[in-house]
């Protein structure tokens, strides 16, 4: 198959965070050995699923905002993604099947924050499109968007509401009530 070795640096890494008394001081050097794993592991921390409105300029950052079991897993898996070619067949399956997309929140930006309703036939029209799971999001104002969102005709995953629970618009536990 051509597999590479595991790489030094990362196999470092990963001892280094089997200690029970590691500090993100102690990660800071192994990870700035390796300039692709060090960009890599900015790029998760300032990605989407991480940002919280401020940048991540560095590893003690990184390491701080992602948390040591979360940089386990990007490091064991950056890694064991570099160890197939490129061009092989069990990096390709790899990739089409361990990197996929698990879920898409779809916010209509022209709705989200505005507490005009949520676009419920383009949420919809996503859902029925797609086979992975699509939670609502941008315009959920009140209990009433969220009962038509759960009869728009089509499974959807969940709904976010943020300045409709904040201003006291929708009471969760009412909502929770409603919907089960």
């Amino acid at each position: 198959v051509g597999l590479k070795v595991f790489p030094a640096v990362a196999q470092h890494v990963m001892r280094l965070l089997e200690d029970p008394n590691i500090t993100i001081g102690d990660l800071r050097g192994p990870i700035e050995q390796d300039a692709s794993l060090a960009s890599r592991l900015l790029r998760v921390a300032n990605s989407v699923a991480y940002s919280r409105g401020r940048p991540v300029n560095s590893i003690d950052e990184a390491v701080l905002r992602l948390g040591f079991d979360q940089v386990r897993a990007i490091v064991a898996g950056i890694s064991a993604f570099g160890m197939f070619p490129a061009d092989g067949d069990v990096a390709h399956q790899l990739r089409a099947h361990g990197a996929g997309v698990a879920a898409i929140i779809y916010t209509d930006i022209n709705r989200d924050g505005a507490m005009q309703g949520p676009n419920i036939e383009s949420t919809a029209a996503l859902a029925q499109s797609v086979s992975i799971p699509v939670i609502a999001s941008g315009g959920v104002s009140s209990l009433d968007d969220l009962i038509a969102l759960r009869d728009c005709g089509t499974q959807l995953d969940g709904a976010i509401s943020g300045r409709a629970l904040y201003e006291g618009a929708i009471d969760l536990k009412v909502a929770l009530t409603a919907l089960s």
